[in-house]
């Protein structure tokens, strides 16, 4: 709300999530095969008022028509960089990879977010 009554210099604004390179606020649909390294990129992230940032990865297990349905562990989630092996069993199903960017603001912290579905072929 102090966007509606401060000044801009005096209010916090939501960070901005760039997803390799991306920043909209488009979920990215990608393919990969099952067994596969994929590598995600954060590092255009930023935040308006210059606050620090920080980085969260997790896969939403559940989402999507064909979901994984398995908890997958990411690999330093709090990076700006990723890798994210593909489940050997996860072909014909989606994994949605969630990104998550906060600002470290001393007001009220906020968050952007980004989805990215990656469709998991069912050939090696």
């Amino acid at each position: 709300m102090d966007w509606s009554v401060k000044a801009f210099d005096q209010a916090n604004h939501h960070p901005v999530a760039t997803l390799n390179g991306d920043t909209s606020d488009h979920i990215l649909k990608f393919s990969a095969k099952p067994g596969q390294l994929v590598a995600f990129d954060a590092m255009g992230s930023s935040d308006p008022d210059q606050d620090d940032i920080r980085f969260a990865w997790w896969v939403y297990s559940e989402a999507g028509p064909r979901p994984y349905g398995k908890p997958l562990a990411i690999e330093n989630a709090s990076e700006p960089e990723i890798q994210l092996k593909i489940p050997n069993d996860a072909g014909g199903k989606e994994l949605h990879l969630i990104l998550e960017v906060w600002d470290q603001s001393s007001i009220v912290p906020l968050v952007d977010y980004r989805r990215v579905v990656i469709a998991v072929s069912s050939v090696h």
